[in-house]
């Protein structure tokens, strides 16, 4: 009987190592590059204990600033929503993400941040805008849900300043550990 557990065990644990270790090969959007120690053989570093993926690398596209992308449900919606994200002329028009109120953002750069990489990040450089110009394809950027601690990584892939279109790769993590501290102070632009 104790042979059988612990080989059921194994199984349990087996399954949820390859649950939350996705590699990124397999699910990534064409040009990422992960980051936290990639291995030589494709293999990414695994999420924080803190985070379960949801959702990795869904594809998804808004056709105008009148479409938003469900950061939630990994969807496109005609309207806002509990934690959604859109587009518009971002004060410049030229372009920008528009973030609801209760979200923090980072700026990746040409890596695909992971979960820890993004509350490292939040924590240090964290800003209320992301403008077209400075997440062109091929960015990244992390969002943090303030109220629930989930954090969504966003990976551009196509953006059209002429009618805020946005074709993107969105990764969502759902925060299951204790809560993050919210950086205090001013949030950069």
């Amino acid at each position: 009987m104790a042979l059988v557990l612990a080989a059921a065990g194994g199984g349990v644990y087996a399954m949820q190592t390859i649950g939350s270790s996705q590699s990124p090969r397999a699910n990534e959007a064409p040009g990422a590059t992960p980051t936290g120690g990639a291995s030589s053989g494709g293999g990414g570093r695994t999420p924080s204990s803190a985070y379960t993926p949801v959702y990795v690398n869904r594809p998804l596209s808004v056709r105008n600033a009148d479409e938003y992308f469900d950061l939630i449900a990994g969807t496109v919606v005609p309207r806002a929503g509990a934690w959604t994200l859109s587009t518009y002329a971002g004060g410049d028009s030229r372009g920008a993400f528009d973030l609801q109120s209760l979200t923090d953002a980072y700026l990746a750069g040409r890596t695909v941040p992971t979960a820890d990489d993004c509350v490292t990040g939040l924590a240090r450089h964290p800003t209320r805008k992301v403008r077209f110009p400075q997440a062109q394809p091929g960015i990244s950027f992390c969002l943090r849900n303030r109220s629930s601690g989930d954090i969504a990584v966003v990976q551009v892939n196509d953006l059209d300043d002429g009618n805020w279109a946005a074709t993107v790769f969105i990764t969502y993590y759902r925060r299951t550990g204790a809560p993050q501290p919210t950086p205090v102070g001013e949030t950069g632009d």
